[in-house]
């Protein structure tokens, strides 16, 4: 039963030999999309690093069911690459089955390429780091550090004001940054805040950074209140100046980020890896 069930929905999609590991049922899909969830064998008694626990002498494996919920079907295996393959020839096929939370992963890191391709825009940077602020308070701080200052980050849940401590020689600055939309102008209270926390600091200077730009209140306060600017524009010529921008376009496809056989090895544990996949 369990053969034909199988054969029955490969002939359906015109998939060849499947896995006999894979098994099909008929599904009712609430969920409206493709999707699958991977799982990954373990030890029954690990290590801290996932590999057997050599203290136990029955030790053993456990299997777990990964699964393809696609279309009218629940596809499962205890194999994962089982899912994997089956899922890259229906995405080969035309079917579109939504990324797993490893892919999404893949595509995120590759992302990162992409916006310091030479096709980049203060648009991508923008989209990219306002969902990550911590990560482009990161990035502000690799700039000043290639310009030759020891930097040193505020934890993220602290909000004192400024986010970098930069210090070159004797002088020490403190630096804000903020991921704003481009038509989303900095106003005078965030420059306020920021002289603010210097009067505990007492740092020597004070910058603030954004991808958007400044009000006209803002500028006159940072103006009186000796805070060097840095808006969208001028921190894009720095990120080229000081060569975080890569020469050669990069454009990112599904191809890349699609999970393969290869990459459950950042997902099982060593000894189990070496033993079922490195034949």
């Amino acid at each position: 039963m369990e053969a034909y069930k199988r054969v029955n929905f490969s002939k359906t999609y015109n998939l060849g030999d499947l896995s006999s590991k894979i098994r099909v049922m008929k599904y009712n899909n609430q969920a409206g999309y493709n999707y699958f969830i991977l799982f990954y064998p373990s030890w029954r008694h690990s290590k801290n690093n996932g590999t057997a626990d050599l203290r136990y002498k029955y030790n053993k494996i456990n299997w777990h069911n990964s699964k393809l919920y696609f279309e009218n079907y629940y596809i499962y295996s205890k194999y994962p690459e089982d899912i994997i393959k089956l899922v890259t020839i229906l995405r080969q096929k035309g079917y579109k089955i939504s990324l797993c939370d490893e892919e999404q992963d893949k595509k995120t890191k590759l992302e990162e390429k992409e916006i310091f391709a030479s096709n980049t825009s203060i648009e991508k940077l923008v989209n990219y780091y306002s969902r990550k602020p911590y990560d482009f308070e990161i990035l502000c701080s690799k700039i000043f550090n290639r310009l030759g200052y020891i930097c040193e980050l505020t934890p993220p849940t602290n909000d004192g004001g400024y986010d970098i401590l930069l210090i070159k020689n004797e002088e020490r600055i403190i630096v804000e940054c903020k991921c704003y939309a481009l038509d989303n102008k900095i106003g005078r209270p965030l420059i306020q805040k920021l002289v603010g926390a210097n009067s505990t600091v007492h740092a020597d200077k004070m910058i603030f950074i954004t991808t958007s730009d400044f009000s006209v209140a803002a500028i006159e306060f940072a103006q009186e209140a000796n805070v060097e600017l840095i808006n969208g524009r001028v921190l894009f010529d720095f990120l080229h100046e000081l060569g975080f921008i890569n020469k050669q376009p990069i454009e990112i496809s599904l191809a890349e980020y699609q999970l393969k056989i290869s990459d459950l090895s950042l997902y099982i544990p060593t000894d189990i890896y070496e033993r079922y996949y490195l034949e």
